[in-house]
């Protein structure tokens, strides 16, 4: 029986790909890296670290990351959005004594501002995401450094994302996987309504 649900934040709790593009642009430009022929949507979601790596190559990568929070840290929380399905469950979980962290790469500090700002906050027991003093590289780090630090028993606790590095983080801490499909993932067989996803809790 589920008890603990580990959230993914962007693209399955928020929208925020206005923000993170819009971020992400002025650190390639900082680096003189033209975005013109490039994904930046298909950026939100790996870890940034390897990300900087492959486009500013390895010795760089690590200053790319401290601009990039640098960045975030000093911009105004505006252009994102939680999505519909996610409005409509999290007060049925909250009421049904669910257990609720959030699992995201993003600086907690930024997460934080991102839930607060969105009206999310005060539905999740626990926000985990990167800090100087606990510094994660994959989603997989994250999600084992929650468990862990909470005790939390592995057969009652589900992981629900929208991408493969969410996948990845499930099964590599041996955790049930919840794919939505309105996320980023692009995976059209995955959970689409808030229903759906309470169903697939109770199974």
């Amino acid at each position: 029986m589920i008890k603990n649900i580990l959230f993914d934040l962007e693209g399955t709790l928020i929208d925020s790909k206005a923000l993170q593009i819009s971020v992400l642009e002025k650190v390639f430009n900082h680096f003189g890296v033209d975005t013109k022929n490039i994904d930046m949507l298909s950026l939100i979601g790996p870890p940034l670290i390897q990300t900087f790596a492959h486009y500013f190559g390895e010795n760089s990568a690590q200053n790319a990351l401290d601009y990039y929070e640098n960045v975030f840290k000093n911009t105004e929380i505006k252009d994102i959005y939680t999505f519909p399905q996610i409005l409509e469950a999290l007060p049925i979980l909250k009421r049904n004594n669910y257990r609720l962290f959030t699992t995201s790469l993003q600086i907690l500090e930024v997460v934080e501002r991102e839930l607060e700002y969105l009206g999310l906050r005060e539905y999740f027991d626990v926000v985990a995401g990167d800090s100087p003093t606990s510094p994660a590289i994959s989603k997989t780090q994250i999600a084992s450094s929650v468990i862990e630090k909470y005790k939390l028993k592995k057969s009652e606790t589900a992981l629900v994302g929208d991408t493969v590095f969410d996948r990845e983080a499930a099964e590599q801490n041996s955790l049930r996987f919840l794919q939505v499909a309105w996320g980023y993932g692009n995976d059209e067989s995955g959970i689409n309504t808030a229903s759906a996803l309470l169903d697939k809790l109770r199974e």
